[in-house]
């Protein structure tokens, strides 16, 4: 089999505030423009800055092709490849080879080797620097902050104060390039039960990312671009302020398994059917500058990453059919984890500051929570769905993280919703 193609298309983006958003009016209501220039008018009340129009457009151009041949019986071969040219990042040739080996009928070995390209989007390149809130935790004014500040015309804010946060595009964002690789095997027991493994690698080079606040904080002159500056509009006073624009943060490397186990059993009253989904993480390590050192967060916390990955994240889905219904219970499981360091203060019995700071780390216990679905086929064309998300209720684990902005779990990786009760009525026509 053969297949070969071309694309084009044509990418557009304008961001078009009003003149309001803008500062650009003195008398936003009958349209004074502002005496001063353009933003220097009259803003939107709790507004820090003014939003900041702009538009940019590319143009995308590939071909690609693809072959698969089965020399023997047993052996499947692919073949693929791409070039892409892009108007504002350049062009790319990339590729992907695999192979399926089946010495038995009912054993599978397959395995995969390729290249990527990602590349920015126009945002990412070209949009206007605008301000997004404020810093997660509070900082003090370190000496090497101080003389980012002065270089940039600017002064610190007071001790223990959130800095404005400031994001936009970035013109030397160049595209990401990755390699990836698979090699795996499926075995079936019978018709009715399998298991597969699937070893796979992925190495990206010129990674998109932010440099952290917690690690841009800590060592200021480490990260020169992750500085701007913020003007009060109140008092006229120019800030330093963190610049959370996307930048090339290195290379990056993650691996692990993916195992996938089904069965279904055939039941006087029914069909049973069981499915395992899990991944076990072998390798996550990222740099945040190029050259620079590599971090690792497997079941740890990293500060300078400010993330963690999970050891073993999984599902069990086991459903029962009989008739017009379908019951499905599925068990998430989340692993547990070293948490973030964090600086905690001693309190007497009174619940008063008692003289003793520690930093701590707790142990993030592993997370389980079970759905439950239910349907019923009422007739050909109308079907009845009730069910519950985190059926008993679980609360988060404790995490003392402040990514969020709350302490008390990480609304990145656990929903802090508890029960979720759902229902739903599908007609189809």
């Amino acid at each position: 089999m053969f297949a070969a193609g071309l694309s084009h298309y044509r990418e557009k983006f304008q961001s078009k505030p009003s003149q309001f958003a803008q500062a650009n009016l003195d008398d936003p209501v009958a349209g004074t423009p502002a005496a001063g220039g353009p933003g220097t008018g009259d803003q939107r009340f709790g507004d820090a800055a003014a939003s900041i129009p702009y538009g940019a457009d590319r143009n995308v151009t590939g071909v690609f092709t693809e072959i698969n041949v089965q020399p023997l019986e047993w052996l499947e071969l692919s073949g693929a490849g791409r070039y892409d040219d892009y108007s504002d990042v350049g062009s790319t040739t990339n590729y992907k080879v695999s192979f399926r080996v089946t010495p038995a009928q009912q054993f599978l070995i397959r395995g995969s080797y390729g290249t990527g390209f990602h590349a920015p989007t126009v945002p990412q390149l070209n949009a206007s620097l605008q301000n997004y809130g404020v810093t997660a935790n509070p900082y003090d004014c370190t000496p090497d902050l101080a003389a980012i500040a002065s270089s940039l015309g600017a002064i610190c804010r007071p001790p223990q104060t959130q800095y404005d946060v400031f994001a936009g595009g970035n013109p030397d964002l160049t595209p990401e390039e990755s390699e990836q690789a698979m090699l795996g095997m499926v075995f079936e027991f019978s018709r009715e039960a399998s298991v597969g493994l699937d070893y796979w690698w992925v190495g990206i080079k010129d990674a998109f990312g932010q440099i952290e606040e917690t690690e841009a904080f800590a060592n200021p002159a480490t990260y020169p671009d992750a500085w701007t500056t913020f003007t009060d509009i109140g008092t006229g006073t120019t800030y330093i302020a963190y610049n959370q624009t996307n930048i090339n943060t290195g290379k990056e490397y993650y691996s692990g398994i993916d195992l996938n186990a089904d069965a279904s059993w055939q039941l006087p009253f029914g069909k049973l059917r069981t499915q395992l989904v899990a991944t076990y993480m072998i390798t996550d390590k990222e740099q945040l500058t190029k050259d620079g050192p590599y971090y690792r967060n497997i079941a740890n916390y990293s500060t300078p990453l400010d993330e963690v990955t999970f050891r073993w994240v999984g599902r069990l889905l086991t459903t029962l059919d009989h008739g017009p219904f379908s019951h499905t219970i599925t068990m998430n499981y989340k692993s547990s984890y070293l948490d973030v360091e964090t600086t905690v203060d001693g309190i007497d019995a009174n619940g008063d500051f008692n003289g003793e700071v520690a930093d701590v780390r707790l142990e993030v216990d592993d997370y389980f929570t079970l759905d439950w679905q239910s349907s019923w086929q009422i007739t050909d064309w109308v079907r009845l769905t009730v069910g519950a998300l985190n059926l008993f209720n679980e609360d988060p684990p404790l995490s003392l993280t402040a990514s969020n902005f709350q302490i008390g779990y990480d609304a990145r990786y656990y929903d802090p919703r508890g029960r979720v009760l759902f229902g739903q009525v599908s007609f189809k026509f």
